[in-house]
């Protein structure tokens, strides 16, 4: 597969369909990864996945949590790991995940900024992820790529260069929440900012979910036709509720979804009302 950033705001996936017939992408957020209340175990488990059936990774937004630093108001001692409980706490961070994801790099592909990781570029003049993936494409030698909070994923399938079928992902973090509609008014909203997008994705409410979306598609010689738009929520692997207390108890009330999705891109039948799958992982 080759991967080409086409502008700061659009990255192109471009593969053969000879050699990749339907190839599957891990779709995840919310990882928080850097949190003691993030469960790694199976977080880890679903890179297993990906690593053994090369599902190239991407992360839309707050893979990192990064909010124990000495100017931050929500610091709190226990929500800091030993590992990272030093005068360099963001270095330890950055370098200590790398080091974590190390197994996994062939198929780390593209982390987009959640609102923590602009919240410490915003407030500490450092940009997590352009720290971390750094390390991970001079320190470990990974094909790595960086996109911002909002932005486009473009994938383009060919025979032979020839014979060419695509589908656009928008994604943004989120901005859309609450605990009864979990996001889902969103769905309406992002549709007429981005009605060309085939799949809308976000996180930053800890929620996971798809609801399908149609619209109209007014073809070249006229004829209406009426296409799915699929709207996709990615979950979390931050489990703050099981505990006795604390924030997420207090404010939040309702346990979240745990786990990503995997999209399957099938362009091999042109006429096909869904050429992306969707699949929750668990």
């Amino acid at each position: 597969m080759e991967y080409k950033k086409l502008s700061e705001l659009c990255l192109e996936i471009r593969f053969d369909r000879r050699d990749h017939p339907s190839p599957k992408f891990m779709f995840i957020s919310d990882v928080h990864y850097d949190n003691p209340k993030c469960d790694r175990a199976l977080f880890h488990s679903h890179m297993d996945i990906a690593l053994n059936g090369n599902y190239p990774v991407i992360c839309f937004g707050d893979f990192f949590c990064l909010m124990q630093g000495k100017y931050d108001p929500r610091r709190s001692k226990k929500d800091v790991r030993p590992e990272h409980n030093y005068q360099d706490y963001l270095d330890r961070v950055f370098s200590d995940t790398a080091e974590k994801l190390l197994p996994y790099k062939d198929v780390l592909k593209v982390f987009s900024d959640g609102n923590h990781e602009t919240a410490i570029l915003k407030n500490c003049e450092v940009d997590p992820l352009n720290n971390f993936t750094s390390i991970m494409k001079y320190k470990y030698d990974t094909d790595i790529f960086r996109m911002g909070y909002h932005g486009f994923i473009k994938f383009v399938s060919h025979t032979d260069s020839t014979n060419i079928r695509s589908s656009l992902v928008y994604f943004h973090h989120g901005k859309y929440g609450g605990v009864v509609t979990k996001g889902v008014l969103g769905v309406g909203r992002h549709g007429l900012v981005v009605p060309d997008a085939d799949v809308i994705v976000t996180g930053h409410t800890h929620d996971r979910w798809y609801v399908e979306q149609s619209r109209y598609k007014l073809k070249a010689n006229g004829e209406v036709v009426v296409k799915p738009q699929d709207p996709l929520k990615c979950g979390t692997y931050k489990e703050e509720f099981l505990e006795p207390g604390g924030f997420a108890i207090e404010k939040v009330v309702a346990p979240k979804s745990m786990g990503g999705w995997l999209m399957e891109v099938d362009h091999n039948k042109s006429n096909a009302d869904h050429l992306l799958h969707f699949l929750p992982i668990r």
